[in-house]
């Protein structure tokens, strides 16, 4: 008796990914095999690096050149998940169209305010209206001396 076939599923590619010009074949043939392991839900893979090299016989260098492009275009976002001990696992998240962002852009972080993000980069580039000197006194005259306060 002959085995069963193997269960088989299909991987949906938005058109506009494939027929964009910017994007080069090898990031094209990337996103298909990454989008062939990924949970079709979560568009989140732990498919190992080895193996995607493995499948498109490719080197890291062009796999990474291709992932760094998926990357910077927003179709794909790279991470790493927290094994048992000192070991992780690569993470890759193949994102909905409209839903990464690329990396380019300063990632946010919630303030504790409501409705506030605040940047890193932003943070960075910000000017204080109120001038200091740590070379100079920072006592106001205004401010009453320790020694009235005694008497």
């Amino acid at each position: 008796m002959a085995e069963p076939p193997n269960r088989d599923y299909e991987v949906r590619i938005p058109s506009r990914f494939l027929k964009n010009p910017a994007i080069s074949s090898d990031a094209k043939a990337l996103l298909a095999v990454i989008k062939a392991f990924a949970d079709g839900k979560t568009g989140l893979t732990f498919v190992r690096p080895k193996k995607l090299d493995e499948i498109l016989h490719w080197g890291r260098r062009k796999r990474e050149k291709a992932q760094r492009e998926l990357c910077v275009k927003g179709w794909l976002r790279v991470g790493w998940k927290r094994g048992i001990g000192r070991w992780s696992r690569r993470t890759y998240e193949v994102c909905k169209p409209g839903t990464c962002e690329p990396s380019t852009v300063a990632r946010f972080q919630r303030s504790g305010e409501k409705a506030q993000l605040i940047s890193h980069h932003s943070q960075s580039q910000v000017k204080s209206s109120m001038t200091t000197s740590l070379t100079e006194s920072q006592i106001s005259e205004n401010t009453p001396s320790a020694e009235s306060d005694l008497t």
